[in-house]
């Protein structure tokens, strides 16, 4: 897990370094900043990629020429009468602080006129590209607890057999006396039957 944050991070504060520094480009390569370079400076200009920060490093005949920084119309019209930023001393480098179109035309208006001019266009700084991101180790899920065996039952008893005798043949209705509705008219059935029999032995000793 902490290798891939170092790595973002380490990736991250390069790119802020290199955005902070820039690029230097020179302008017009060997030839420098002069009349009918090697290579045309709108070929130049279009070969190349500028972002904010990136500098243009102007190497010229300091007695001679000079780099104005101007707007479009001045530009256009080889005017160095209206200056948004002068460079002189034979070597000059001018930093991009902005994204947008640059002009700069020589301070020689003939050379000018003869296409001693420069347009870049400069492109915002873009972020770097997000790092793909890392999922963190997923924690693995918790076993299932073991199942527990279901407890043995109790082994269940077997069946008590009961000895069903033979049917015994059904008595006659005469036989067949209603049981008792509950407890108390059983103990008075037996008592009569007590007294009933006390009175029939006291008749037979008598006679």
């Amino acid at each position: 897990m902490c290798l891939p944050l170092c790595l973002r991070a380490l990736f991250f504060l390069a790119f802020m370094a290199c955005s902070a520094n820039g690029y230097k480009f020179i302008v017009g390569g060997s030839s420098g900043w002069t009349l009918n370079p090697a290579e045309s400076y709108s070929h130049w200009a279009e070969r190349n990629r500028f972002q904010v920060n990136d500098t243009l490093y102007f190497k010229y005949d300091k007695d001679r020429d000079s780099v104005i920084y101007v707007d479009e119309e001045d530009y256009k019209n080889c005017n160095p009468n209206n200056p948004l930023h002068k460079l002189e001393g034979g070597e000059s480098v001018f930093q991009f602080g902005r994204s947008g179109p640059f002009f700069f035309i020589t301070g020689n208006v003939t050379n000018c006129q003869h296409g001693q001019k420069l347009i870049v266009l400069v492109l915002a700084v873009r972020p770097p590209p997000p790092s793909p991101h890392v999922q963190p180790p997923s924690t693995p899920p918790s076993p299932a607890p073991a199942s527990t065996p279901p407890s043995t039952p109790p082994a269940a008893s077997a069946p008590t057999l009961v000895p069903t005798s033979a049917p015994a043949p059904t008595p006659s209705a005469s036989e067949v006396s209603p049981p008792p509705k509950n407890g108390a008219e059983a103990a008075a059935f037996g008592l009569v039957t007590v007294l009933l029999a006390a009175v029939f032995s006291l008749i037979v000793i008598s006679v």
